[in-house]
C-alpha cells in the first residue's frame, strides 16, 4: 500500500504532524578528538552532518555525515586543522522532523 493511501486509511494528513526539529547537537574538542553529542531523545534512523569552513564561516562545505548515535567521533583534531566546524542533526521522522539548528562553531584555526 502506498504512503499516501496509508495515511488516508488512518484518517490523517501526515504521518508526522506536530513533530519538532531535534535540538542543536554539541560539538567539542576532547583531548585531540573532535566529538559530537546528541542533545535530545533517541533519534535512531536520523543523521548527523558535519560542515567545515576555511573563511571564518562565510562559506561552508560538507565534510562528512554519520547515522545518529548519542555520541559520534568525527576524527582527530589533525584531520581538521585550519578549519571551522559545525554540525547538525536531521530527524528520523518519528522522534523529530527536519533539521536541528547548527551547533556552536568549533574553531580549529591554529
Amino acid at each position: 500500500m502506498g504512503k499516501w493511501s496509508t495515511y488516508r486509511k488512518r484518517g490523517c494528513a501526515q504521518s508526522s504532524a506536530g513533530l519538532q526539529p531535534p535540538p542543536a547537537p554539541l560539538l567539542q574538542l576532547n583531548d585531540e578528538a573532535v566529538q559530537g553529542f546528541a542533545q535530545g531523545n533517541n533519534d535512531t534512523g536520523g543523521s548527523f552532518y558535519l560542515e567545515s569552513s576555511i573563511d571564518e564561516g562565510i562559506n561552508w562545505a560538507p565534510e562528512m555525515d554519520q547515522l545518529w548515535a548519542p555520541f559520534t567521533l568525527w576524527g582527530d583534531r589533525t584531520d581538521f586543522l585550519q578549519k571551522w566546524l559545525r554540525m547538525k542533526e536531521t530527524g528520523n521522522g518519528t522522534a523529530y522532523e527536519g533539521d536541528s539548528p547548527w551547533s556552536d562553531i568549533l574553531d580549529l584555526i591554529i
